[in-house]
Parts: C-alpha cells; sequence; structure tokens
C-alpha cells in the first residue's frame, strides 16, 4: 500500500471534525464502539504501533465506561480525537487489516457522536465547484449504486454530480474503496488499489445514466473499468477520465464502441488513453484556413474516414472533406507525444520505414490522408 493512499485515506476521516458545542449524551451504542476500538488496538499491537495502542486503549476504556457520567461525552470524544490523530500520523505504517479495523471504529464513532455539525474541511481537488442544490427539473444525470456495501444517489448536471459525490464520500467517512455496483448491478473491482475521493467520483460521473434519451452515446472499457456518456461525450471525457485513471501506469487494453484496442509497443498515460479514445468517437474536424489554392469542395453527406494503428495506437478520423484528415491527424500524433513513425495501419493496409529512416509527423499524416476513404 502507497503512502499517499493511505494519507489520503485516512485524511478522509481526520478531516471530520466535531464542532464545539454543549455536552450531549452519545447518541450510539458505546459497548459496539468499545468492543471496535478493542479489536483495532490488537491489531496497532501486534504492529508495534505503542502509541496508537494506548490512545486506542483509553478510548476503549472510556467507551466500556459510556458516556453518561457528568463530562463523560467530552472526555469520550476528546479520546477519539487523540486516537484518530496518532491514526494518521502512523498511517505509513498500516497496512489494509488494521485499515479495514479503523473503518469498522469511524462507523461506531459515527453512530455515537453523530455527524459532524460544522462544515467539512480537508483535501479537496482542485477545480471542483461547490455543491449547488439542483431543481429536479434542471437535473440532466443521475448516478445510482453503491461504494462497498454503501448505496448511494446523486443527481444534477456533471459538475454538480460530482461535487455531490465528493461530499457525500467525505462526510460518510469512507476511508478506500475498491468495489463499485453500478445501477445495472455489474461490479466493478479495483485490483490494483483504493480509488481515492476524485477517482470515485468520475467513476460515478462517468457511469451516470442520462434522465432523458440524448446523443450521441460513447461507452467502453479502460483496464475493466466501464465508461457510458451521453450529451456532451467529448467534454465529460476529457474532463473526468483522466481523473479516473489518474496514477495508472499500465493501459493498454481499451474498448471504445465494441470495438477494442490493445497497445502492443508499451502502455498509455491516462490522457494518451483519453485522447485515444476520443479519435474513436468522430472528431469536430480543425477548420481548414483560407489561403491560396483550390477550394475544398462542399460536404458531400458522407464522411472521410482513416482508422488504423500508428506506431501502436490506435486511431479512427472522420470528417466531412478529405482535407481535414490531415490535420486532425497531427493533432492525436501531438496528442499521443509521437514525434518519430515508422510503422502505419491504415484502412488496412500496413506501411513501414526500412533500416534507419521514419516519417516525421507530416509526412505520416500526409499518408494516412492519402488513404482515407469516403463512407
Amino acid at each position: 500500500m502507497s503512502l499517499v493512499r493511505i494519507a489520503l485515506a485516512l485524511s478522509l476521516v481526520a478531516s471530520l471534525s466535531f464542532s464545539p458545542r454543549a455536552e450531549a449524551q452519545p447518541r450510539g451504542d458505546t459497548e459496539s464502539l468499545a468492543r471496535a476500538v478493542g479489536t483495532f488496538r490488537a491489531e496497532a499491537e501486534r504492529r508495534g504501533l505503542q502509541d496508537v495502542a494506548q490512545s486506542a486503549a483509553e478510548l476503549e476504556r472510556r467507551a466500556w465506561r459510556g458516556g453518561g457520567r457528568r463530562g463523560g461525552a467530552g472526555r469520550l470524544q476528546e479520546a477519539y480525537r487523540d486516537l484518530r490523530r496518532r491514526t494518521f500520523a502512523n498511517g505509513a505504517r498500516m497496512d489494509d487489516v488494521i485499515l479495514d479495523a479503523w473503518d469498522v471504529v469511524a462507523a461506531e464513532a459515527l453512530a455515537v457522536f453523530g455527524p459532524p455539525t460544522g462544515p467539512i474541511v480537508g483535501p479537496v481537488p482542485p477545480g471542483i465547484p461547490p455543491v449547488t442544490p439542483v431543481p429536479p427539473q434542471h437535473a440532466t444525470y443521475r448516478f445510482d449504486g453503491a461504494f462497498e456495501s454503501m448505496a448511494v444517489a446523486f443527481e444534477g448536471d456533471p459538475a454538480q454530480l460530482h461535487a455531490q459525490c465528493l461530499q457525500f464520500v467525505q462526510s460518510s467517512r469512507i476511508t478506500h474503496v475498491d468495489d463499485v455496483r453500478l445501477a445495472d448491478g455489474r461490479n466493478i473491482h479495483n485490483s490494483s488499489s483504493y480509488w481515492n475521493a476524485d477517482q470515485l467520483c468520475s467513476l460515478a460521473v462517468l457511469n451516470a445514466r442520462e434522465l432523458w434519451a440524448m446523443t450521441p452515446i460513447a461507452e467502453g472499457v479502460v483496464e475493466d473499468v466501464p465508461f457510458r456518456v451521453a450529451g456532451d461525450v467529448r467534454g465529460l471525457l476529457t474532463t473526468y477520465l483522466p481523473r479516473l485513471l489518474a496514477g495508472n501506469r499500465w493501459i493498454d487494453d481499451v474498448t471504445v464502441n465494441g470495438r477494442a484496442y490493445h497497445n502492443s509497443a508499451g502502455y498509455w498515460t491516462p490522457d494518451q488513453a483519453t485522447q485515444m479514445i476520443l479519435s474513436q468517437i468522430g472528431n469536430t474536424p480543425t477548420p481548414v484556413p483560407p489561403g491560396p489554392g483550390p477550394v475544398p469542395p462542399p460536404p458531400s453527406g458522407r464522411t472521410w474516414v482513416a482508422e488504423g494503428v500508428i506506431e501502436g495506437r490506435a486511431f479512427r478520423i472522420s470528417a466531412p472533406i478529405a482535407q481535414q484528415i490531415e490535420p486532425a491527424c497531427q493533432g492525436f500524433l501531438q496528442n499521443q507525444r509521437v514525434q518519430v513513425v515508422r510503422s502505419i495501419t491504415v484502412n488496412g493496409r500496413t506501411y513501414r520505414q526500412q533500416g534507419g529512416a521514419a516519417w516525421d509527423v507530416r509526412g505520416a499524416c500526409q499518408l494516412v490522408a492519402s488513404q482515407a476513404v469516403q463512407q
């Protein structure tokens, strides 16, 4: 388990603070909290985390006594806050087993103390807009499913849905999630790590259903993680897919609209995988600048298409006029950070440079454009 993942997981819990208020009786069963803390203490002792174990022992003792005595509720909360601080400080030394035990402690603490009454503070990914309630008649997307065993539902436009999800993840004290259930019953498992809050909520946006039929629709799978988007397909994929895939350095299998692609030459970065997917769902062609030479003929109602593989990177480019294929191809290769090309397959035909020869981006895209066919 990486230090970054542990720190993020624990920070979602550590970020929640109980607001100062008049002392109230505990709302839940403190004996259940005591049992959960006892299990956590035992795991801490096995790992030699003495300061965590000692703090847990103090919380366990107070939880068995309950919070009904004068001042008992305040001291119980203070003991929990101390344990939470020590757990966070030792996060780098913890593994999945002890973190699972901490999850139970956090859940029992929520039952005992209730949700926080003050504002939620802590790390929030940059660029996330504030949550704004959306009248139902204006909502366009909805995600129903479950994070681990906790049922969830979010509704709104994509940015609002994402923000609602982030707020839920932080307030519900979910620390590490590697299983998600979608509305259609599919279960998605992250076999390599846990999703952080931003990844989890990007997954929700990319699998939310539209509340009325919209076109176009793009769907597929990136390394066993599905997406299905409608409406502003390119905008949704560009914004949320790189965030969902952040940190994944082993992307070499992608399926887009029923077609599977494998990168046999290496791995795509999250941005490269996103650009490859965008190349499969049609292009917004780059306008041809005016200049000397013949004026391109007007669109005929049919589409010019070039598809294949360049240096192991699958592409599909479509445009209403043939002259727009080449600049679109150049943009694709630039996004893929390809500067030297030795192998091109386009519309079923393969071309290779021999010896040390190679095409530059312009030469490669001129070849691709020359092989475009009208459909």
